[in-house]
């Protein structure tokens, strides 16, 4: 786990309440979409904070340093895009198909 101190760039605390300690696994898909508090890990740069993947290409769900939302960060193409406000909400809309990358 991150110390507080790594955290506090970044508005993650609907991530890390109790609910989410070990991550989301969606039974439909087999995909583990939100990744345990022991996985969560910052990116190279530092930039963002690493709290969930995506099924290709490396695409990471995270948090912006000092931004609001959970982004899909694209290393290929070096962008980000906002999909949600909440992690409840990347959950939801990742698992029903209303949120895509």
């Amino acid at each position: 786990m991150l110390a507080s101190k790594e955290l506090e760039r970044f508005y993650c605390e609907d991530y890390l309440i109790d609910t989410y300690r070990e991550g989301h696994f969606d039974r439909l898909s087999q995909l583990q979409v939100v990744l345990s508090h022991e996985e969560a890990h910052l990116d190279g740069a530092e930039s963002h904070l690493v709290v969930g993947l995506a099924v290709c290409d490396g695409i990471q769900f995270c948090y912006r340093a000092n931004q609001s939302g959970l982004w899909a960060y694209f290393p290929l193409e070096d962008i980000y895009q906002l999909k949600a406000n909440t992690i409840k909400e990347l959950i939801q809309g990742y698992c029903d198909g209303s949120i895509s990358v």
